[in-house]
């Protein structure tokens, strides 16, 4: 437990430092402060979870620091030391919710007693927070759970609608709207926390519930009929591509219509994503093909293989983008740039630099072309930038490694 002393008396701070080995107490000593103006810095730096702090200091009393400081630390308590005639202060910090008041002069075992009894107080309400946490987020995987395993077995047939109903009234509470909609996703796609915050966010209005069915990952939206979805998601990935594969179902006015809308958004769901592994398969037979064989990168394998033969086939491109890649290979940016960054750790970046930076020395050595037509060639806008890069690529300029070709290259 984090304690503060705030006092104008030097002789009283050190007094309540030293009087008595607070660690033995599980009390440490983690800031202090003559007057309260320097104090709320102090506090909000060291956020202490006990503050001593007297009444009248100069520059701010004690009231105007607590009206300060306990709206940033709304857990730490406060302890306040007072003379006698300061009852007005006193009737103040009650009203603050000022934990303990300690009289002038307090004695040395009467001001340990109350921080130990203000951290005990403590104690108990972080330990009920916790325990009341714990229960809500214990209830909140359970309900995820239920509504899970009742969802599965209702799309199967397994369970009647009458039956749902009742489940979808005891989780999801008084209905909202007046039927649903459906978000299907590639499986694996609910435990990118990145994705799920953003949709969590986008669609929220909606009450997004997110079901893991196996092969699949399913938001189920409550939505009334005239409600644009789709516009709302379109909006989304012209700002993020993280949604990756997606399919909306049409609009289900009811729990009895709901397996046939989930079949039908099934059936063009995997249409899509077996067309999107296609694609991605021939665009990895072409670049394999493209990638000279000494390239040490050209073996790699799985989606960073793919990623990075792609960015090779295209790094001329000057507006190419991380972007551009994941959508070409059915991917999210957020995983792409993170399996780029644990392959040598360039990320998409230093990746296409190096793609164009190996092709600029190549054309260096073998052709006569002129820096900014090199510069050009590979894929940058700017030559001061290209120029820039090379050498820190390479640790020569450009001009040393047109002249002495690889012995320039810094060892």
């Amino acid at each position: 437990m984090k304690l503060m002393i705030v006092d104008d008396e030097y002789i009283i701070r050190e007094g309540i430092k030293h009087a008595f080995t607070w660690e033995n107490d599980r009390i440490e000593i983690v800031a202090e402060a003559g007057d309260g103006r320097k104090a709320v810095n102090k506090a909000l730096q060291a956020r202490p979870d006990i503050i001593i702090c007297d009444i009248r200091m100069p520059f701010m009393d004690g009231i105007s620091f607590v009206k300060t400081v306990q709206p940033l630390l709304p857990d730490a308590g406060f302890i306040m030391l007072t003379a006698y005639g300061e009852k007005d202060y006193m009737l103040n910090a009650i009203r603050l919710g000022v934990h303990d008041f300690l009289l002038k002069p307090a004695g040395l075992d009467e001001i340990r007693n109350t921080v130990l009894k203000v951290r005990d107080r403590i104690e108990r309400e972080q330990e009920l927070t916790a325990a009341v946490r714990q229960k809500s987020e214990l209830a909140e995987e359970n309900r995820a759970l239920l509504l899970e395993h009742y969802f599965s077995s209702f799309i199967r047939g397994e369970q009647n609608a009458a039956k749902m109903e009742e489940v979808m009234e005891l989780l999801e509470g008084n209905k909202t709207a007046s039927g649903y909609r459906m978000l299907l996703l590639q499986s694996g796609s609910g435990g990118q926390w990145p994705l799920m915050q953003r949709l969590s966010e986008a669609l929220a209005r909606w009450n997004p519930r997110l079901i893991r069915l196996g092969e699949l990952d399913l938001l189920l939206l409550r939505v009334n009929a005239d409600e644009n979805v789709g516009s709302v998601l379109e909006a989304m990935e012209k700002d993020t591509d993280i949604l990756g594969v997606r399919q909306l179902s049409e609009y289900a006015d009811g729990l009895e219509t709901l397996p046939e809308v989930f079949r039908a958004a099934k059936s063009r769901f995997e249409e899509e994503l077996k067309a999107g592994q296609q694609s991605g398969e021939q665009v990895k037979k072409e670049e394999i093909q493209s990638v000279p064989a000494h390239e040490p990168w050209a073996e790699a394998g799985g989606h960073a293989g793919r990623a990075l033969r792609y960015i090779q086939s295209h790094f001329e491109d000057p507006e190419l983008q991380l972007e551009d890649v994941a959508k070409a290979l059915y991917l999210s940016s957020a995983y792409l740039s993170r399996i780029l960054n644990e392959n040598g750790g360039k990320g998409f970046v230093g990746w296409l630099r190096h793609f164009r930076i190996e092709k600029a020395k190549e054309l260096l050595e073998t052709t006569s072309l002129k820096f900014f037509e090199i510069s050009e060639k590979v894929g940058y806008k700017s030559y001061k930038v290209f120029s820039e890069h090379f050498t820190r690529e390479t640790g020569s300029t450009l001009g040393q490694w047109k002249r002495e070709g690889r012995r320039g290259q810094k060892k």
